[in-house]
């Protein structure tokens, strides 16, 4: 289905001029919504790294590399102390997300660029910095994946009908 050309072709923008935000800004909002809602402790790069733990859980490294972008190397370095008994060193205790009180959260922003941002982060783990640049030319809501110039995510049903309220 054909949508109306939006008046940015960029996905998170801000409200009130409509036009591309920094990555400082939505960084700053999200911070201030997280607390908010009680989630006073985390932050987006959190939630992007609650996304590669969890793939990480259930996913090889290779996978996990192809889906964040990020190379197994550095993955390791940083990610290896999460991992369950038998794929890392010592554990580290991690900042858990509240699901229940992020899901809440994420009702209530709706399709604002804040809660566009915290899905993007959470569900699809995007950098601040991939969410800015992200433009309508990247995102195919008729098969339902935002094209990344170094990899594709799926979007959810949820995340895709968020992105069609957004596009207006």
């Amino acid at each position: 289905a054909e949508r109306p050309d939006p008046p940015t072709p960029f996905v998170v923008v801000s409200d009130r001029r409509r036009q591309q935000m920094p990555p400082e800004s939505i960084s700053r909002l999200a911070r201030k919504t997280l607390d908010r809602a009680g989630l006073g402790g985390i932050s987006l790069m959190d939630l992007r790294h609650d996304f590669i733990i969890r793939h990480l859980e259930s996913h090889d490294w290779p996978y996990v590399a192809r889906i964040s972008g990020i190379a197994v190397p550095t993955l390791y370095a940083v990610f290896s102390d999460y991992l369950p008994e038998g794929r890392q060193k010592e554990s580290r205790p991690r900042q858990e997300v509240d699901g229940f009180l992020m899901w809440k959260l994420l009702q209530a922003e709706g399709s604002s660029p804040v809660g566009l941002a915290l899905w993007m982060g959470w569900k699809l783990g995007m950098q601040v910095r991939e969410m800015t640049a992200l433009t309508w030319d990247q995102v195919d809501l008729d098969r339902g994946l935002v094209r990344l110039p170094d990899r594709d995510l799926a979007l959810g049903v949820t995340l895709r009908r968020l992105l069609r309220a957004a596009a207006g």
